[in-house]
């Protein structure tokens, strides 16, 4: 799993497995298969011929080989996607569904593929990973990200139709967090997936803890810093990994999906806001040891 950065976990970034475009040689078409569902992320492959037939690919596969090969066939026998949008509010945690009018095909025909991109960086495109229904929920992983749908209809020369969306957490999720903060301390139940043993994780305003069940014996602190990450399983929709800078690393179940997207994104703020406190002062610092201002 790659590391991230604590800056890169909040506001708004996460990262996942980045899809890095290559343009490998082409491969010899095969007339009896079109497409199948990606079962991992590969390298699109090029071609020059207007007419394109396909051996089981990956969807950026498909994407980048219909995008080059423009359609000749404007006929109304060409399936098409038109009027495309995303239905549902666009919050961490609620269920978003794409509507379209499916012209000469099904819903059931169509390839799709959802893409998160980093606020304020348009090349940073990540394919989500089991993301390839007409409906995703948030995570959050999305939170304060873009979210792209891509959907591919049937037929040789159908281009992709792309519709996008900006992620935001519903009030209630920003009210706890805020409460949190303000308070300085949050709480939660986890179970460790080795031993399958209950534990409490605790934030606090400087530090990060793992106590026993009781929420009383602390098993291991650790103070936010750069290194702190949540990283989200993207199967198991409970399941999250927590590497604590100077401690033990821990894979942990939280009690629910929602749970786990309150406990991610509350992690992420006390760690931003202790970060951030600990840069003013050092800014504070520096001014008075050497008499300069921001001026």
């Amino acid at each position: 799993q790659q590391r991230r950065s604590c800056q890169e976990l909040v506001f708004p970034q996460s990262i996942k497995r980045e899809t890095h475009e290559s343009n490998p040689p082409a491969q010899e078409s095969t007339p009896d298969t079109f497409f199948t569902p990606p079962t991992h992320p590969s390298s699109p492959a090029s071609t020059s011929s207007a007419t394109v037939a396909f051996p089981a690919r990956t969807f950026a596969d498909v994407r980048e080989a219909l995008a080059s090969a423009a359609s000749e066939d404007n006929g109304t026998g060409q399936p098409s996607v038109d009027d495309m949008r995303i239905e549902g509010s666009p919050l961490v945690g609620h269920v978003l569904r794409v509507r379209a009018r499916f012209a000469n095909c099904q819903k059931e025909e169509c390839m799709f593929q959802w893409f998160r991109i980093r606020e304020g960086d348009r090349t940073h495109v990540t394919e989500i990973s089991n993301a390839t229904k007409d409906e995703y929920t948030p995570n959050s992983d999305d939170f304060a990200t873009v979210l792209r749908v891509e959907c591919i209809p049937p037929g040789e020369n159908s281009l992709p139709v792309k519709k996008e969306t900006r992620i935001d957490m519903d009030q209630r999720t920003r009210s706890k967090i805020d409460e949190m903060l303000s308070n300085g301390k949050g709480s939660f139940k986890v179970v460790t997936l080795e031993e399958e043993a209950p534990r409490t994780l605790v934030l606090e305003k400087h530090k990060l803890k793992i106590r026993d069940a009781t929420g009383k014996t602390t098993l291991s602190k650790d103070e936010y810093s750069t290194a702190t990450e949540i990283l989200l399983d993207e199967w198991e929709n409970e399941l999250f990994f927590l590497h604590m800078a100077r401690n033990k690393d821990y894979t942990l179940r939280a009690t629910s999906t929602q749970e786990r997207d309150l406990l991610a994104l509350a992690t992420r703020h006390f760690a931003y806001a202790h970060i951030n406190r600990k840069s003013v002062r050092r800014r504070g610092t520096s001014r008075e040891m050497f008499g300069t201002n921001d001026a």
